[in-house]
């Protein structure tokens, strides 16, 4: 089933992917597609579960996610 995507979900699509490139990508050189996939893997990591988001009052994922419970 498809579903539409609206203006928000477009926004903040482009503003995870403009943040992954200024903090992991930009000055990175891969030497192959696996190298990249790795550091992909480990700052996508680093992003969910460690770095403090500024929607969350710059809280990490895990600890609003607690602040809920």
């Amino acid at each position: 089933m498809l579903r539409s995507v609206s203006f928000a979900d477009t926004s903040n699509s482009k503003r995870l992917w403009r943040t992954i490139y200024e903090e992991c990508l930009e000055e990175c050189v891969f030497e192959s597609i696996d190298a990249f996939k790795e550091e992909l893997t480990r700052y996508m990591l680093y992003y969910n579960e460690m770095r403090g988001h500024q929607s969350l009052n710059n809280k990490t994922p895990q600890e609003f996610r607690k602040e809920l419970e």
